[in-house]
């Protein structure tokens, strides 16, 4: 059971609550969940949204029907679900501009293997809306 008043009082809403719990529950080598959510929390006046996916590198073909290309493991979250394992890798954040600098300075503790700063242009794309008031800072583990 997600406690929503804990949430709340950090200005967090249910989706966010979700995805942190989420979050908490995908502890793998050097990510850890507990630890990077205590973090977020602590500093949730310098984001304004966060996600962690399994990153495959999916991509959007035009065809008539649509087709989206995946690697083959693209579905390794829900293959693990009935093992109560959330298997994700990647963590995208959306940063305020004026905190970036510093939300990046916190995530130096936090064992990450890939730190990405998506491009405008990709940030514009990736997000479906322009301009774009935020950055969004892409982490990956191993």
């Amino acid at each position: 059971m997600i406690d929503m008043k804990f949430y709340k009082k950090h200005k967090i809403n249910e989706i966010q609550a979700i995805h942190l719990e989420l979050m908490k529950r995908a502890t793998f080598n050097s990510f850890n969940g507990e630890y990077v959510v205590k973090d977020l929390i602590k500093n949730r006046e310098i984001w304004d949204g966060c996600l962690m996916i399994r990153d495959v590198g999916c991509e959007f073909r035009h065809h008539i029907p649509p087709k989206v290309e995946c690697p083959n493991s693209d579905l390794i979250p829900l293959r693990d679900m009935p093992e109560n394992y959330w298997n994700v890798d990647t963590m995208y954040i959306l940063v305020k501009k004026k905190n970036l600098k510093e939300f990046i300075k916190m995530t130096r503790k936090w064992g990450v293997d890939d730190r990405q700063i998506l491009n405008e242009e990709d940030t514009e794309k990736r997000l479906g809306s322009s301009p774009v008031k935020d950055d969004v800072v892409m982490l990956w583990w191993d």
